[in-house]
């Protein structure tokens, strides 16, 4: 087991697999909860073997948060546990993994663009929010969201330019416009 120290205090490799070093960036996978009681509720990240991670959100926060109960894989960097034992993960990143009913998720920021919904992801793709949830969405202007449904036709005239439409099946808010 190695270790490292500063000032005669020693840092205890966790418990992760892999036995990753303290500073050592790792990513995981599985589905975020929320433990605890308020106001002292913690992020954690049970995964598919069931070893339990906590999650320290950091700027992810709001978003980390929303997430309880979704598979996400989280990037971050292995820190000095609280307690001794237990693993801590500081997170930098994460991607939201497919839904049980197999949908991949998109996630990324709400806008309004000549009056109509539009998803725009962190690679720069547009998607034009159409159907049921679209009035819905358009509320949510300059939120991160995560959507799933049908992506149609790229050809339709009335579209905003750039974008493709999806027919909105399910949604969730992870951040509210700043």
């Amino acid at each position: 087991m190695a270790s490292a120290g500063c000032g005669g205090n020693k840092a205890k490799k966790t418990a992760i697999p892999g036995e990753a070093d303290v500073g050592e960036a790792v990513t995981l996978k599985g589905t975020l909860s929320l433990r605890g009681g308020t106001p002292h509720t913690f992020v954690m990240l049970e995964m598919d073997d069931g070893s339990v991670v906590a999650i320290q959100p950091g700027e992810l926060q709001s978003e980390l948060r929303a997430l309880a109960g979704m598979r996400v894989s989280v990037d971050g960097k292995v820190m000095p546990s609280i307690d001794g034992e237990s693993p801590l993960i500081e997170a930098s990143g994460y991607e939201l993994l497919a839904l049980p009913s197999g949908e991949v998720p998109l996630v990324g920021k709400l806008s309004l663009r000549t009056g109509q919904c539009v998803l725009e992801t962190a690679d720069g793709k547009l998607y034009w929010v159409r159907g049921d949830f679209a009035a819905i969405l358009k509320g949510y202007d300059g939120s991160t969201v995560w959507v799933v449904g049908n992506v149609g036709d790229a050809a339709l005239p009335e579209k905003p330019e750039g974008s493709v439409p999806i027919q909105v099946t399910g949604y969730g808010v992870l951040t509210q416009p700043r």
